[in-house]
């Protein structure tokens, strides 16, 4: 039988994440940080960031001095493994078989659904219509 594997990637998934609890944030520069107080990394950052030239992995201080309205965030690990929690039961609506690999990568196996959901492109399509 041939293998169906759906891959599901939430693209910036810590800023989506938190917009998602706090839907005031949808139209501002975002960046999650590493804790500290010195030389704090961006782990994760919005497109409005990154259109001013924010990247992951940039220095906080540099990030200010490119934009420098940018809301910073401290990461909520509690908050993104819930969405991940969410996630995963809601993919197992489609498949017993759901992985997770990095934040925001979902892996739904697929195979022999077909008769109860259709294709592996159908059942990712109702999948992505249930949020």
């Amino acid at each position: 039988m041939e293998r169906r594997i759906v891959h599901i990637h939430i693209a910036s998934f810590y800023v989506a994440v938190v917009r998602a609890s706090q839907p005031g944030l949808a139209t501002y520069p975002v960046a999650v940080a590493a804790p500290g107080n010195i030389r704090r990394i961006l782990l994760d950052v919005s497109s409005q960031a990154s259109q001013a030239g924010v990247y992951k992995g940039m220095l906080l201080e540099a990030a200010r001095r490119r934009c420098p309205d940018l809301v910073v965030l401290d990461p909520a690990p509690e908050l993104y493994e819930r969405a991940r929690a969410a996630i995963v039961q809601e993919a197992g609506r489609v498949s017993p078989k759901v992985e997770t690999a990095e934040p925001g990568h979902f892996f739904i196996d697929l195979t022999g659904t077909t008769r109860l959901w259709g294709v592996a492109l159908d059942a990712a399509d109702r999948l992505g219509s249930t949020g």
